[in-house]
């Protein structure tokens, strides 16, 4: 039997530049032609798309993460922990939730506990919320 896949992490949604965010594009809209050379490539960071750091949505969160691990079992997810569990909750919260700066997150018998920690220019903030496993999906269970 093979190992149940993960799916790519979805595209974040996007809520445009804030005021702040547009001052830091125009700038760097300046620097970039400045270091840029024919055998080099600047690149920066997408700082518009996913959640502001003060405006998390962790139901939406929540919900993406139960579609990935739709079907899994605590067993599952903690064999698979350090290899792929753990890496593609980074991967995802990265992409989702702007400035985060800390991910706290452990497999838990319902499922699994997510801790983050953001900060804006007005503050930090910390978010926790579990992800339930859905018993209904796992091998070997009836609905």
């Amino acid at each position: 039997m093979s190992a149940r896949e993960l799916p790519s992490v979805p595209d974040p949604p996007s809520f445009g530049p804030d005021p702040r965010q547009e001052t830091f594009y125009s700038v760097i809209g300046r620097l970039v032609p400045a270091l840029s050379h024919p055998e080099t490539k600047v690149r920066v960071a997408a700082t518009s798309t996913g959640f502001p750091a003060s405006a998390v949505d962790l139901g939406r969160l929540q919900t993406e993460l139960e579609r990935a691990f739709a079907g899994w079992s605590s067993k599952e997810i903690r064999s698979r922990w350090r290899s792929d569990v753990f890496p593609w909750i980074s991967q995802f919260t990265r992409a989702w939730v702007q400035r985060r700066s800390i991910l706290r997150a452990k497999p838990i018998l319902s499922g699994i506990r997510i801790g983050l920690d953001t900060k804006d220019d007005l503050g930090y903030y910390r978010y926790v919320f579990e992800v339930p496993l859905n018993e209904r999906y796992q091998r070997g269970s009836s609905a």
